[in-house]
């Protein structure tokens, strides 16, 4: 089962709390692992690397805490993975590192007979992350359904628009992650 890491989970889990956060004002580390019964320490260092990720912005002194370095809606599930946990990989063959090379070379890839379906389910799968957003994630907890994964092209060329093509009808796709606690 493809799951987050605790890590990844708490780093979410203050970003959701910071972007309910109506009034802007700053709020600590203390405060935010105090609401959700988080341990401290741990999210110190999380809320460092997701400053260091430019996901939020440290404000110092005794009125101090972290804020948003930018609105809710324009931070993904894929970036706060990424500072967390770094590049994600859902084969050994794949990976999502824009540097060009969709996949890296595996000793099975000659001869594999689904390195190209692994390939589209990554992408899809990044895709997928890379759409949903903070503000997003707040909105699904009210009922609003997360935004469709794009099947993209079809073996005949043609783009397909949410779901997955079945025989010419659309079936929609729900995708469930997982968080470790």
């Amino acid at each position: 089962m493809f799951s987050l890491n605790r890590k990844t989970d708490y780093a979410l889990v203050a970003l959701a709390r910071l972007a309910s956060e109506t009034d802007g004002d700053p709020l600590s580390a203390r405060a935010i692992a105090e609401a959700f019964d988080l341990p401290l320490q741990g999210l110190m260092g999380i809320l460092k690397e997701l400053h260091r990720a430019g996901l939020v912005d440290s404000i110092r002194g005794s009125k101090g805490g972290y804020i948003l370095a930018r609105q809710a809606k324009a931070i993904s599930v894929s970036d706060v993975i990424r500072a967390i946990e770094g590049p994600t990989q859902l084969a050994p063959c794949c990976d999502d590192i824009d540097d060009g090379d969709e996949c890296i070379t595996c000793r099975l890839i000659a001869r594999c007979p689904i390195s190209s379906a692994i390939r589209d389910l990554s992408g899809r799968i990044s895709e997928f992350l890379n759409t949903v957003t903070i503000a997003d994630l707040l909105e699904s907890e009210n009922g609003t359904p997360l935004p469709a994964v794009r099947a993209g092209k079809s073996k005949g060329g043609r783009e397909e628009k949410e779901g997955i093509e079945d025989g010419g009808r659309q079936i929609p796709v729900q995708v469930k992650v997982n968080i470790e606690r």
